[in-house]
């Protein structure tokens, strides 16, 4: 998923954008700089591994929920994004698990 089609989906969840429409410039900016504060905030807990417009199919969703509930004042809507930072906590330990070697003494 680009970012892009992360900015539309977030205003989709908040049923700002129908499925068919194209996201106002002025929407799209205002989201996207609350998309990319979500991803320094993952970046900084270590939960962020995917370049800006290169987002996983296995956190896409999550991610964009995540935004979505980031931006709710900014619409004036409601939206609970419960469980989402957990999901890409979940994808991201069975994505990259590093090897670990047994040390007997």
């Amino acid at each position: 998923m680009t970012r892009a089609e992360a900015i539309k989906q977030a205003l989709q969840n908040l049923r700002v954008l129908d499925a068919i429409s194209n996201p106002a410039a002025e929407d799209a900016e205002s989201v996207g700089q609350r998309l990319d504060q979500e991803r320094a905030r993952l970046t900084e807990k270590g939960l962020c591994w995917w370049d800006a417009d290169a987002i996983p199919d296995s956190v896409a969703g999550a991610f964009c929920d995540l935004v979505a509930q980031r931006c709710q004042t900014l619409f004036g809507r409601s939206y609970d994004a419960t469980g989402a930072e957990a999901m890409i906590a979940g994808a991201k330990s069975s994505a990259r698990v590093d090897e670990q070697r047994a040390v007997y003494f």
